[in-house]
């Protein structure tokens, strides 16, 4: 009799198990709502007008955006003459000192790429609100024991145009929202990706900046898809080969 009683008692408490996992069922990730609490994570609406300066690899940066307007300048003494470069909105000027400069349509479209490419990887997450991002949430993974989610970031296909590769995938911390974890494929073609890990980070007027380890496998990264370099970074079959530094980083907000 108490074996059938016990029976009755375990059968009640599954059942009661079984519905409160039905009253409650898991909470469905928006792509978008989680990029969106990244943003506000790393300072939200004090990206937008705000001029920001640094030095990186040498080269002196002043970036602005506001809405879908940008102004990004990179500046370099040598020789004791400034060389200054800006790119804001498809538009690009090269001056030595005083004097405009045109090293040509393929040399100038490299510079444009330079400094437009550090512009964007620099401003992430704000930089992937874009018309062309297509968002798409992978699930969670933790990373050295802490729990992350994990949101790919790819590119609509202009019809008639190249194909667009690009891809990033951000694996931002479930109790904090900081994107701590970047892997990045620049093109499909030379198989060419980076693993990114956050360094030191540090708060400038509201606004959050990270330096960044740079990872490689054996292989260069080259072997494995962009969405398991986590998996090769926890398995401690990654060396760092590099670290991204933003010195000096300075921010103006529109209102100073």
């Amino acid at each position: 009799m108490k074996q059938i009683n016990l029976y009755l008692s375990l059968l009640i408490l599954t059942f009661a198990a079984m519905s409160c996992q039905q009253a409650e069922p898991q909470q469905q990730i928006q792509p978008q709502a989680l990029l969106d609490s990244a943003i506000a994570a790393h300072g939200g609406g004090h990206y937008d007008g705000a001029t920001i300066s640094f030095g990186l690899n040498n080269y002196d940066f002043k970036l602005k955006r506001e809405g879908y307007t940008y102004d990004y300048e990179m500046s370099q003494e040598k020789d004791g003459v400034l060389h200054k470069v800006n790119t804001f909105n498809g538009g690009l000027t090269y001056k030595m000192g005083d004097s405009l400069v045109d090293h040509g349509g393929r040399q100038m479209t490299l510079i444009r790429e330079r400094v437009n490419n550090v512009a964007y990887d620099f401003y992430i997450p704000y930089s992937l609100t874009g018309n062309d991002v297509i968002l798409e949430y992978l699930g969670m993974e933790d990373m050295r024991l802490k729990p992350y989610h994990k949101l790919k970031v790819s590119y609509k296909q202009i019809p008639g145009g190249d194909p667009d590769h690009r891809a990033y995938v951000l694996w931002i911390s479930k109790d904090t929202y900081e994107i701590d974890f970047i892997a990045k494929q620049n093109d499909e073609a030379s198989g060419r990706k980076q693993f990114m890990a956050a360094a030191y980070k540090r708060r400038v007027n509201g606004m959050l900046f990270s330096d960044f380890e740079l990872y490689q496998t054996p292989g260069r990264n080259k072997d494995v898809r962009i969405d398991s370099l986590g998996i090769a970074y926890n398995s401690g079959n990654m060396q760092r080969k590099a670290v991204t530094t933003y010195m000096d980083v300075e921010v103006s907000l529109p209102e100073d």
